[in-house]
Parts: C-alpha cells; sequence; structure tokens
C-alpha cells in the first residue's frame, strides 16, 4: 500500500495464519456450528495485512493486489 507514491505498508495473503484459507475455512465452521451458516456468492473479508492507517485529507493510498488490480482512494 502505497500513500502520495511512497510505501506505507507491505504484506502478502500467505502471511496471514499460514495460507488465507485458515482463517476461511474457521469462519466457516464456526458460522455452521452456530447455524448461521454462509450463503453462496456471499463476500467475506479475513482481515487486514496492512494495519490501520489513518488517512489525511489529501492524501491518495494505492493498495497492488497485483494480478486482481489495485484499488486508489483519495481523501478529500
Amino acid at each position: 500500500m502505497t500513500c502520495n507514491g511512497t510505501l506505507r505498508r507491505k504484506g502478502t495473503a500467505g502471511e496471514c495464519l499460514d495460507h488465507p484459507m485458515v482463517p476461511l475455512s474457521w469462519l466457516a465452521n464456526e458460522l455452521s456450528r452456530t447455524g448461521i451458516g454462509m450463503k453462496a456468492g456471499q463476500t467475506i473479508s479475513t482481515g487486514t495485512l496492512t494495519g490501520m492507517l489513518r488517512p489525511k485529507r489529501g492524501e491518495t493510498y494505492v493498495a497492488d493486489f497485483g494480478p486482481f488490480g489495485s484499488v486508489t482512494a483519495t481523501y478529500a
């Protein structure tokens, strides 16, 4: 993740509990155990690998997800 072109945080999904599927499978099992379950097409986020940042007015952040593209946000 960059802010105004400067690298602020770096991480990969593989660093999340050994593999990103670990927290996802835990969530699916826990929701099943409690009777809530998961629904087809539901979007799941297993958290952040970059930590929390507090953007300031005028800053532009870019999160690069490699082959999945990037997301840009400018704070007004």
